[in-house]
């Protein structure tokens, strides 16, 4: 008969930042193998919806089961362990974490089909919910409360996803990459706990939740900002006006510079030369001499 191992939330004085014990043979441990190849991801064509039948049994799933698994494709142990990290996660942290998990070439075809799920956990507080396609964790897709996309920022809701895919993928095994996933999240969840305000309110929109995709832009709930016409034109008009700027600076200072250049040039006056005449029958004999005057009018030479 198989005993199924101690709960961790017996254990006395165990932090939230103690996840990884959750993990069997020090998964998070040093020494991991290098990933050498990284799987051929299932062509988009490939891709075939999830079942009707799981998803209309999403209205039953028990609210105090984090790890969602109708199909059963996570094995026994390797679900324990999930199980046990998120069942101390929802005993910490404010925000519930739930995992539901997809087969390899499955993909849901619109949130809108978990309109069940998020029915079940709307009285559930601050809800995180993973869809995760079992081997696939760059599939992942993510879906917080309305109160948490409204606290974080939008970087740090999108670095959040890609910082546990990313982790997922350092291991080729696709429960290891589950594991490393759910242990990432729940890390991720709990820094993200203290940017909520001490006591809320009751919000409008309970039973929606907000999807984050990695690297792209995180859904609100307030509608966003419209550019007005003159708004367009105004934006048009300093566009122009700094070319115009611009243009009017490099030829003052085209200008500029060719004086200054000009300024530096050396100017070679030729003198004219004079012929003296001998006096007393001799080009030496003394008394000879001449003098020119020169200025902005060259005049003749004076003797």
């Amino acid at each position: 008969m198989m005993v199924s191992p101690p709960l961790f939330l017996d254990e006395p004085g165990l932090e939230p930042h103690d996840l990884s014990l959750f993990l069997r043979g020090g998964l998070l441990g040093a020494g991991q193998a290098p990933v050498t190849a990284i799987p051929a991801p299932t062509p988009e064509v490939a891709l075939r919806n999830v079942p009707v039948s799981v998803l209309e049994g999403l209205a039953q799933v028990p609210v105090n089961e984090y790890l969602i698994d109708p199909q059963a494709l996570v094995t026994e142990l390797p679900a324990m362990d999930v199980e046990r990290l998120l069942q101390f996660h929802a005993s910490e942290s404010r925000i519930r974490l739930y995992l539901f998990v997809l087969d390899r070439d499955q993909a849901l075809d619109s949130t809108a089909s978990l309109a069940p799920l998020i029915a079940r956990l709307k009285g559930e507080g601050e809800v995180c919910l993973a869809i995760y396609p079992l081997g696939e964790p760059w599939r992942a897709r993510f879906m917080v409360s309305p109160v948490i996309s409204q606290f974080s920022s939008l970087a740090a809701m999108s670095e959040m996803a890609d910082d546990c895919i990313k982790d997922a993928m350092q291991v080729q095994e696709a429960e290891q990459q589950l594991q490393r996933f759910a242990v990432r999240l729940s890390t991720r969840l709990f820094w993200s706990e203290k940017a909520l305000p001490a006591s809320l309110d009751q919000q409008d929109g309970q039973g929606v939740l907000h999807e984050v995709a990695a690297g792209s832009p995180l859904p609100v709930s307030v509608a966003e900002p419209v550019v007005s016409h003159w708004g367009l034109m105004a934006s048009a008009g300093a566009s122009v006006a700094c070319v115009l700027l611009m243009t009017g600076l490099a030829f003052a200072l085209r200008t500029a510079l060719r004086y200054r250049a000009d300024q530096k040039l050396m100017h070679a006056w030729i003198l004219p030369e004079t012929d003296v005449p001998p006096r007393l029958g001799g080009a030496f004999s003394g008394g000879a001499g001449s003098m020119i005057q020169f200025n902005n009018k060259i005049g003749s030479p004076r003797k």
